[in-house]
């Protein structure tokens, strides 16, 4: 009969101290970033849906508008889901290097808000926001 005896060898001990803890926050901090990243399999799938059912219009409606009215670039979009309705949030990078923030309304394409700096040269002089 055989026997095999398994004993840690010097050099293979658990860390300990700082060594540790280190590895702990490591684990910790990456458990509490995966639930952010996740995402729904059928996230996609719904958005076509809501654009197929006429919940909200379609995202080059809301693009081609921002660009007509403000020029620039697209540089970021988000559809927020809220009580209130559904938002796209675009960021546009317009010629001179500033960022205008646009929100629009999902479902009407209705420019709700517009952030940013020096917004009379966006509007022009009477400083009313374009349709």
């Amino acid at each position: 009969m055989l026997a095999v005896t398994l004993t840690p060898k010097p050099h293979q001990t658990r860390p300990s101290g700082p060594g540790r803890a280190a590895v702990a926050l490591v684990t910790a901090l990456l458990c509490l970033l995966l639930p952010v990243t996740a995402q729904p399999r059928d996230h996609h799938h719904g958005l076509a849906e809501a654009v197929r059912n006429g919940e909200i219009l379609p995202l080059t409606h809301i693009t081609d508008h921002a660009r007509k009215h403000f020029g620039g670039r697209v540089i970021e979009v988000e559809l927020e889901r809220k009580r209130q309705g559904a938002r796209y949030d675009l960021e546009l990078l317009l010629e001179d290097g500033r960022v205008v923030e646009l929100t629009y309304d999902a479902a009407t394409g209705t420019l709700l808000e517009v952030e940013g700096h020096r917004l009379e040269t966006v509007f022009g002089r009477d400083g009313r926001p374009y349709p």
